[in-house]
């Protein structure tokens, strides 16, 4: 990976840590409030979860997907908030860190 691809992969890493965050928000109010539409009628119980890969030219993809185990648990959608956030945290150090080496190879090369 070169230093301008830095950008796309961080953001790719951090648009998935959003969206397990997301899927982990929503698993833990619907179980006190019911889930919303779209995934589930009113009333209905579904339970989210994200399912990442790898992108062809680097980065990762991220979706939801309806968790096939209806009481998969408050302490994993928990561990679920609490990694996407340590995830999305590191994505946003490696772009600082590819921000100030390119500011230095600017310098440098000026």
């Amino acid at each position: 990976m070169n230093l301008s691809a830095t950008p796309s992969v961080s953001l790719s890493g951090m648009n998935a840590a959003a969206l397990r965050q997301y899927a982990a928000s929503r698993n833990l109010a619907g179980g006190i409030l019911g889930n919303p539409a779209p995934f589930g009628d009113p009333g209905t119980r579904t339970r989210l979860t994200t399912v990442q890969s790898a992108q062809q030219n680097d980065g990762v993809r991220a979706e939801l997907q309806i968790a096939p185990d209806l009481f998969g648990g408050i302490l994993q959608d928990v561990a679920d908030q609490i990694t996407a956030e340590y995830s999305f945290k590191a994505n946003i150090m490696s772009l600082k860190v590819a921000d100030s080496m390119l500011g230095t190879a600017l310098n440098l090369r000026a």
